[in-house]
């Protein structure tokens, strides 16, 4: 399990900054913060600590021409597509939805 901690900021956005697809890194980076928003509540503020952190970074470059880490370029994105299937869930498991 990776771990997604404050003290793991840098290691992480290392991880993001040297991978030779900085889109994909951060569309799995995010996706691992938002599943454990998701999946526990006692681990918001640690992932907010951390989210910070990374935003708190010097620029390394660009995505979708958003500045890494400052504009958090794909974060949006993740967020939107999580809660998108989280709609489409509830859909299907309201009663009378089929």
């Amino acid at each position: 399990m990776i771990e997604l901690r404050v003290d793991q900021a840098e290691r992480l956005a290392v991880q993001v900054e040297t991978a030779d697809d900085v889109e994909g890194a951060l569309w799995w980076l995010w996706g691992r913060v938002v599943e454990r928003a998701v999946s526990t509540q006692q681990d918001h503020a640690a992932l907010v600590d951390l989210v910070v952190a990374l935003r708190d970074r010097r620029a390394a470059g660009t995505v979708w021409g958003r500045e890494l880490w400052s504009d958090l370029p794909v974060l949006g994105a993740q967020l939107r597509e999580a809660w998108s299937w989280a709609r489409r869930r509830d859909v299907r498991t309201t009663p009378g939805n089929g």
